[in-house]
């Protein structure tokens, strides 16, 4: 989405969180960048992810959204919870990764097929994830992660892989998807370490400048099940 720039200052962004950038999104997650979508398209590939933020660790659980032994739960963006939304950042070198949240749910009120959910441990707010389906009118495409980061004072507590099962698991459950994409910066090796041993197969596509990614669910693999 592309915001007038006179408007920017209404909403607290810049000129940097808003270029114009390719359509389709191969989706993704992690502490994205400001990318965001052409004018009349959806959020594309150009929403990539950024560092990956937290460690690695934590065994995947079930329910919806939930990733039941490490207490991580993905929950909707409401009235009651949307500010603390807005007010989770990363860390300041990490801040050309990811377009702030605020940024996101703006995002996600244009977009209708855009999802926006807040990644909770137990009662706190730590993270945050958005989803779009890589081609709204055809499901059979996939679905992405758009974006997803912990916010730095969270970052290092294990809450990034659980975080991650917990979107893929939602993708799944709530859209039937069979295939999840996203693209990584190839310089971001923590990250694409997370995303391989979760399943996530370098495709050898570039989306500007980003590797792309693809998970395939099995009917036989629980989707939050990784290969390592």
């Amino acid at each position: 989405m592309i915001f007038n720039p006179e408007t920017l200052s209404e909403y607290g962004l810049s000129r940097r969180h808003t270029q114009h950038r390719r359509p389709p999104c191969p989706a993704i997650f992690v502490v994205d960048s400001a990318r965001t979508a052409p004018p009349g398209r959806p959020p594309g590939p150009g929403w990539r992810p950024g560092k990956i933020a937290g460690d690695l660790g934590s065994e995947t659980g079930t329910g919806d959204g939930v990733n039941a032994s490490s207490g991580i739960e993905l929950r909707p963006v409401t009235a009651e919870n949307y500010r603390a939304c807005i007010a989770l950042e990363v860390l300041p070198e990490q801040r050309t990764f990811v377009a702030p949240n605020l940024n996101s749910l703006a995002e996600a009120y244009v977009y209708p097929a855009a999802e926006a959910r807040m990644v909770y441990r137990g009662e706190e707010p730590v993270g945050f994830v958005l989803f779009h389906p890589v081609t709204p009118d055809r499901p059979a495409d996939g679905h992405c992660i758009v974006r997803f980061m912990v916010d730095h004072r969270f970052q290092g507590e294990g809450i990034a892989r659980p975080a991650l099962r917990a979107a893929v698991d939602f993708i799944v459950r709530e859209h039937g998807a069979d295939r999840v994409r996203l693209s990584v910066v190839p310089e971001n090796q923590r990250a694409r370490a997370l995303y391989r041993s979760e399943g996530f197969i370098e495709t050898g596509d570039l989306e500007d400048g980003e590797l792309v990614m693809i998970k395939t669910i099995s009917s036989q693999t629980p989707a939050g099940s990784g290969t390592g």
